[in-house]
């Protein structure tokens, strides 16, 4: 593998990086701002928008980013080895790994705010009613990260197909 093809597959990695990290969490702060002030909803709509335009950008124009930051020149070596493995495993492998991530990053998140949750649903004097809007949005919001997990990890290959 050489240079340019190795930068190429880490943008590729930092798109999908920037996919769950960047927009999922945005998507879901969309829900709560809908009752609250316009501006805020809009600038949140703007900066989903940008993300998406990073994807594209990282996806679709890899060699004008690793052109741009010359990223395949100036090695000692012109090829990388990694004992002949091709860059959909590579794309495999890190689509996985990610998912897992979101997974067990969560799951002790889903377990805690699901008591809490249910804690305020069974008591007759709940403290705040806030604070049970607010867990239950938590709650919500880490369940769809560990189902974008479980989606990355099942359809990681074509993930894989459809990136390289």
């Amino acid at each position: 593998m050489s240079p340019r093809d190795f930068f190429k597959v880490v943008i590729k990695i930092l798109a999908l990086l920037v996919i769950v990290n960047g927009i999922f969490p945005a998507l879901a702060n969309i829900i709560p701002w809908f009752g609250t002030e316009a501006s805020s909803g809009i600038i949140l709509i703007a900066i989903i928008l940008l993300f998406l335009v990073l994807v594209f950008v990282m996806l679709w124009y890899t060699d004008v980013i690793v052109d741009f930051f010359r990223l395949g020149r100036g090695y000692d070596s012109e090829t990388f080895h990694f004992s002949n493995i091709e860059r959909k495993y590579i794309l495999e492998i890190s689509a996985a790994v990610i998912g897992l991530s979101l997974i067990f990053n969560n799951l002790p998140n889903v377990l805690h705010h699901g008591f809490l949750y249910f804690k305020s649903q069974v008591q007759s004097y709940s403290a705040l009613y806030a604070t049970n809007i607010v867990e239950k949005q938590l709650l919500y919001n880490d369940l769809v990260y560990i189902i974008v997990g479980i989606i990355l990890i099942a359809s990681r290959k074509l993930i894989s197909k459809y990136i390289d």
